[in-house]
């Protein structure tokens, strides 16, 4: 009798444990693209009719993955109402390994769009139910995201942490490598560790000559170099990039560059290419910049148009205090760390009652 009651907890837990899976094919190759090639999943996606689809499973699960596909092309999602409704499907069927994808991705969302005290609050749950010590798929993702989130809320320290966690698990792609690699170093030059700095980005250059993170690596040479007030090597690592990805990123520090040497003309020229910068705080600082200049040479159109754009960068990210983002992830740890331990002495307690 006891070996039957085990037995039935052991079908339970592996019946709770198992995704379901997609009857589409289609849908089924997307999946097996989305993390490293989501361009042509996007494709592939985009190639469907979603009246074809034949269940809501497989509704909810072509929004996951269309969502995935365009934050791992590099897309900012205007809002969530993709996203929302796999995280509805997926709540009600309780299925960790689609909810715990769908939480990263809304986090991702959140993330991108400035709302970061929300966006970690997902992240986090995604973290607490997926298990991340047997490498799950989405461990270099999800790390990556609450790195970039943390960064973003500046917690340079929890920052780092994920980081270095995300290149623990990171495959053997050496974008990934060399792009977490980077941000690794970005941080530590942000936390006035130089040699930390050069140790990651020596690595960073030994590998990045012929992947597309090369520009990112040289844009943030010449940062450091900037930061380090050595102009003529900062001049020749962020100019080698205006023809790049990374040429807005590269522009806004040349901005800098010119604008602490007094030269308006080339500063503005720089500052207006920032506008387009990937860097929320770049383009902040651009238009900052260049509503001082329009102010002082008299061009009140012009000063007016830019203050306009200022505010709309500002209504888009919500202020955030530091140290309550960062108190918020240790009590969150704390009480997932409990309900664990509770859990376990759940189990040995049943286990003693049989």
């Amino acid at each position: 009798m006891k070996r039957l009651i085990i037995l039935f907890c052991i079908t339970i837990a592996i019946a709770s444990c198992t995704s379901q899976q997609s009857g589409d094919s289609r849908l089924r190759m997307a999946d097996s693209l989305v993390s490293l090639h989501p361009y042509n999943a996007l494709i592939l996606l985009d190639s469907l009719d979603e009246r074809t689809l034949s269940s809501t499973f497989d509704s909810a699960f072509y929004n996951l993955l269309l969502v995935e596909a365009l934050h791992g092309a590099g897309n900012t999602l205007g809002n969530d109402s993709l996203i929302l409704i796999s995280e509805r499907y997926f709540e009600q069927t309780k299925d960790k390994s689609f909810l715990a994808r769908t939480y990263l991705q809304r986090g991702i969302s959140l993330s991108d769009r400035g709302k970061l005290t929300k966006a970690i609050g997902y992240l986090k749950k995604a973290e607490s139910i997926i298990d991340l010590k047997a490498n799950h798929p989405i461990a270099y993702i999800l790390y990556s995201a609450i790195a970039r989130t943390n960064a973003a809320a500046q917690c340079k320290g929890l920052a780092l942490s994920y980081e270095k966690r995300a290149l623990a698990v990171c495959d053997t792609n050496v974008t990934r490598r060399v792009e977490t690699m980077n941000r690794i170093a970005t941080l530590y030059g942000d936390l006035d560790q130089p040699d930390s700095f050069k140790t990651y980005i020596n690595q960073c250059l030994s590998n990045s000559r012929y992947t597309i993170a090369q520009a990112d690596v040289m844009v943030n040479i010449g940062r450091f170099y900037l930061r380090q007030g050595q102009r003529e090597m900062a001049l020749h690592y962020l100019r080698a990039t205006l023809n790049s990805e990374a040429m807005y990123e590269a522009a806004g520090y040349l901005g800098e560059l010119f604008d602490s040497e007094g030269d308006r003309t080339k500063a503005q020229d720089y500052y207006f290419m920032a506008m387009e910068s990937c860097l929320p705080e770049m383009r902040t600082h651009a238009y900052q910049r260049l509503i001082h200049y329009a102010e002082i040479s008299g061009n009140h159109r012009l000063m007016t148009d830019l203050s306009l754009r200022l505010n709309q960068e500002y209504e888009k990210y919500q202020a955030v205090e530091p140290a309550e983002i960062a108190k918020y992830q240790a009590d969150f740890d704390a009480q997932q760390a409990s309900a664990r331990s509770h859990k376990q002495l759940a189990k040995v307690a049943f286990i003693i009652g049989i």
